[in-house]
């Protein structure tokens, strides 16, 4: 497909270079003439191209932005730790423990009277993991 795409640009280069020296041979006169013949209105020709032009850069610009938040949505997932991948139960201990050891003494948790929901207890952990207080395992380093 990649040798396919690259003939077709190929393609399209040496017809845009081949219509580049046909139009650089005209005046501009010639070439308003020559839209009207075969557009009728020469001006309105020229708003559609525009038009669509305009709208193939916009869709060009979707599409790059569509494919650089899917990039940065894989980064964000990938760039987790390891430990927000444990059982629950297990993402409680670990948090139990650091709350409970030298360090926990000195950190306050903010409580939501038992409702943080799996995301804030993963965010919680990346944070611990980025503090240096448990390793990618939920471990102790």
């Amino acid at each position: 497909m990649n040798s396919d795409k690259g003939s077709a640009c190929r393609q399209l280069n040496r017809l845009a270079q081949a219509l580049d020296q046909q139009i650089d041979t005209l005046s501009d006169d010639e070439i308003i003439a020559e839209a009207a013949v075969l557009h009728g209105d020469a001006e309105k020709a020229a708003r559609e191209t525009r038009d669509l032009i305009q709208g193939v850069i916009s869709k060009c610009g979707r599409r790059r932005l569509e494919a650089a938040r899917r990039a940065y949505d894989a980064q964000i997932t990938g760039a987790r730790s390891n430990v927000v991948r444990l059982p629950l139960e297990r993402k409680l201990a670990v948090i139990e423990r650091v709350a409970a050891g030298d360090f926990g003494k000195q950190l306050t948790l903010a409580a939501r009277n038992g409702s943080a929901t799996e995301t804030d207890i993963d965010s919680l952990l990346d944070d611990l993991v980025k503090l240096g207080l448990i390793d990618e395992e939920g471990n102790e380093p």
